[in-house]
């Protein structure tokens, strides 16, 4: 998840597709562990009071 992580903040304008072919996983397992660094996000988020981050 941190070279997913790294390579989405170096390239936002990537797609899904694209992301997965770099790190040769699905474009489903690419949306999979995006959605959990998001959920992650949002709890490190809610820990230390910080609401509404997207």
């Amino acid at each position: 998840m941190q070279q997913l992580a790294r390579l989405r903040l170096e390239n936002p304008e990537m797609t899904l597709r694209e992301l997965g072919e770099v790190l040769k996983i699905s474009r489903s397992g690419v949306n999979h562990r995006l959605q959990r660094l998001l959920q992650l996000g949002e709890k490190i988020a809610g820990e230390k009071g910080i609401e509404n981050i997207m």
